[in-house]
């Protein structure tokens, strides 16, 4: 299992348009996704004092592409 960290409203408007692109994306080329014992950190370095977050659970044996 990998994590990503997204706001509440931008998964609702996925869910809505059965699309998901995270803001990030353009700049970056691929969704920012982190291993269990690393999401702490990262919401505290990027998220800290939010309220409005989901926790995406993404199943690596689901996905089409390579992982690393």
């Amino acid at each position: 299992m990998i994590y990503h960290i997204e706001t509440e409203d931008l998964w609702q408007q996925a869910l809505l348009l059965e699309t998901y692109i995270p803001a990030s994306y353009e700049n970056d080329g691929f969704i920012h996704c982190a291993a269990l014992a690393q999401v702490t950190d990262v919401a505290n370095k990027h998220y800290r004092g939010r309220n409005d977050l989901l926790l995406l659970c993404i199943s690596q044996k689901l996905l089409g592409a390579e992982t690393l």
